[in-house]
């Protein structure tokens, strides 16, 4: 316990606010400093990042034939390995929707299916006038889209994230066309020449005339807040190193 100049009882553990109000007072121009080059830099990669566009489809599998599904796998899988065409995947069907959305989903995730379409995507961009080249690596084609269950619904939601809408929009469209091909070539020669899937596309891939990304607001205002946090922690800092040496 101290006696302080104004009379007043001061414990030794007691937090004096006036105190720290006058410490950030004589450290005022390191805070500011320190905010000013925190939030210029969250303001540089806010608007140096480039925009991305959003493209998004809806679909789903329908079984048109329920009473060929008693096909074993086995069968089916041993009728594709005669084909002269051979699918590039094999499909379990069966009688439940959802079943078979989950399998359409692993095939449209799946490496290979996306290189097919970055292959397909590549030789359209050469046709055109523009015969832009793109490179269809791992990292590239990993991210080239991604598709997912809606929980509530079952159906398939797909979506490309690009810094062209135009050209998330054609990825899901290529996509949309080479599974349609998979789906027909698999069902028409392993189940007895008979269409027993159905792709139904509940919604034609578009984009969003705004970008997703980046959150320009919210990179401002998180730069700020943590360049004024870290501008406050250093005024403190440096206080403290100063009344070491003091009392050294």
């Amino acid at each position: 316990m101290e006696q302080r100049k104004d009379g007043k009882v001061c414990y030794e553990d007691e937090i004096d606010l006036y105190e720290l109000l006058l410490i950030l007072k004589r450290k005022l121009k390191i805070i500011v400093f320190l905010t000013f080059i925190g939030t210029s830099l969250g303001l540089l990669i806010a608007f140096l990042s480039p925009n991305i566009y959003l493209a998004t489809a809806k679909l789903n599998v329908e079984v048109n034939s329920p009473e060929l599904i008693k096909i074993s796998i086995n069968e089916a899988m041993k009728n594709a390995e005669n084909m002269v065409n051979k699918p590039a995947f094999i499909l379990p069907i069966n009688n439940n929707n959802n079943n078979n959305n989950n399998n359409i989903v692993t095939v449209l995730n799946s490496y290979s299916f996306k290189l097919k379409v970055c292959q397909k995507l590549k030789e359209d961009l050469l046709k055109s006038p523009s015969r832009i080249d793109i490179k269809c690596d791992d990292d590239y084609v990993n991210k080239f889209f991604s598709a997912e269950i809606d929980n509530k619904t079952g159906i398939i939601n797909m979506k490309s994230e690009q810094k062209d809408r135009l050209l998330a929009k054609r990825i899901l469209e290529i996509s949309l066309a080479e599974l349609k091909k998979e789906i027909k070539r698999i069902s028409l020669s392993s189940f007895k020449n008979e269409n027993v899937l159905n792709l139904v596309v509940l919604e034609d891939p578009v984009y969003m005339d705004n970008p997703i990304k980046p959150k320009r607001l919210l990179i401002i205002i998180v730069s700020f807040i943590s360049s004024l946090m870290l501008g406050v922690f250093s005024a403190f800092l440096m206080e403290w190193f100063e009344n070491v040496r003091k009392q050294k």
